[in-house]
């Protein structure tokens, strides 16, 4: 599952911070695997207190992005399948943990490559034009090296481009998320 949670962290502007919390690891609870983006926080950790056996991986972000839209990315993984999830590669620029998944948790004959990652929303102060698409690029350029190694690869996450006809806040990076995927003979699913 892959869910932007719009902050857990300790510095979050939601009130009820704590509940908030306890809400999202009932629901985590329910997925080998689970995406977290948008944490706002380096410290998701502690949401292991609600998720015993759980294994958390996340990216460490700078002091002054603790709390911010835009920031924090981590990925859960159960009790039954933490023995099968490493991780293979963190990027805090592109804010994206990549992970190897043992082919035993899939009964596939090879590995499955994961990658968990958050692109930030288009904005001309924060994240312009050419930062998003340094984003994607490295983004793409990493996946299609998993795809030299391994034949399974999952990109999954946020990436703040609309596909399809329903609306979104921004539609800036649907051309360049489909010419990519063309271009690589891949899909993408909603």
């Amino acid at each position: 599952m892959v869910w932007n949670v719009h902050g857990i962290g300790r510095h979050s502007a939601d009130a009820n911070a704590e509940l908030k919390i306890t809400n999202v690891c009932s629901i985590v609870k329910l997925h080998d695997v689970t995406v977290l983006t948008e944490t706002r926080t380096s410290d998701a950790p502690r949401l292991l207190q609600h998720l015993p056996g759980f294994t958390v991986h996340n990216i460490k972000l700078d002091k002054g992005n603790e709390g911010k839209n835009g920031h924090g990315i981590a990925v859960l993984v159960a009790p039954s399948c933490s023995d099968y999830v490493r991780v293979l590669k963190t990027s805090e620029i592109v804010q994206c943990i990549w992970l190897q998944c043992d082919k035993k948790m899939f009964g596939l004959e090879e590995d499955v490559i994961v990658g968990a990652a958050y692109i930030n929303p288009q904005n001309c102060d924060l994240f312009p034009v050419c930062a998003v698409q340094t984003h994607f690029t490295d983004l793409f350029e990493d996946t299609l090296g998993a795809f030299q190694v391994f034949p399974n690869v999952v990109l999954c996450g946020d990436f703040n481009a609309h596909v399809g006809e329903l609306s979104e806040v921004s539609d800036a990076h649907t051309g360049f998320v489909l010419r990519f995927l063309r271009q690589g003979n891949m899909c993408a699913t909603v």
